[in-house]
């Protein structure tokens, strides 16, 4: 169970690193903690280890369609 007195953690995965700069800054002005990754997260383990309490993935990434794949990934796993 989260702490209530810690804001809410918001994991951003998106290759473009511009993109996640101006989505980091935005989040975190609104009082959230953010993590970002510029590249695919292809281990769940590693979203289980950074316990965020939302994830905002983009779809392609790469050109690639690995984030619809993870999103799979992650709502089979409870």
């Amino acid at each position: 169970m989260r702490d209530e007195k810690k804001p809410p953690h918001i994991l951003v995965v998106n290759d473009a690193q511009e993109i996640l700069q101006v989505i980091k800054d935005l989040l975190e002005e609104e009082g959230y903690t953010v993590s970002v990754y510029s590249a695919a997260i292809y281990d769940l383990q590693q979203i289980r280890n950074i316990q965020p309490d939302l994830v905002v993935l983009d779809h392609l990434i790469g050109g690639e369609e690995y984030g619809w794949q993870m999103v799979q990934k992650i709502r089979l796993d409870r």
